[in-house]
């Protein structure tokens, strides 16, 4: 069962590592340079604050994102209540795809008008030629 009632970064982190398989697996994923005793005492290590052993914002940006891939909101939640942001809800992918889908045929348009002023500004500001006999 997934704790909700966590009271640090680190103790929702530590939920988001259990969801996606416990600190070995996770370790490896985020460490394959080590073993995967080693890669999970690292993990542990860094979500203990007694330890020096620190997670990086990147590293704590991928524990996010693939909680939220194995629709674990945990930590996001954390973050928010610990801010004083309403609870987030996770976009679902269609939804995000339609928004990329809409933002690309924005740009497309967008490209489209700037080629034609930009054509427009050169047709009127083009030195006219004149005939030399």
């Amino acid at each position: 069962m997934l704790n909700l009632s966590v009271e640090t970064l680190n103790d929702a982190l530590i939920e988001v590592v259990k969801v996606l398989g416990g600190s070995k697996k996770v370790g490896l994923l985020m460490r394959p340079e080590k073993d995967a005793e080693e890669a999970g005492r690292w993990i542990r290590d860094c979500l203990n604050p007694g330890r020096r052993e620190h997670l990086d914002h990147e590293q704590i940006m991928w524990l996010l994102r693939e909680g939220r891939r194995h629709d674990c909101h945990v930590a996001m939640h954390y973050l928010a209540s610990a801010c004083g942001y309403a609870a987030p809800a996770p976009v679902a992918p269609t939804d995000e795809a339609s928004e990329l889908k809409r933002a690309f045929i924005e740009s497309v348009r967008m490209q489209a008008q700037l080629v034609d002023r930009l054509a427009a500004l050169e047709a009127g500001s083009a030195p006219s030629l004149r005939a030399v006999a």
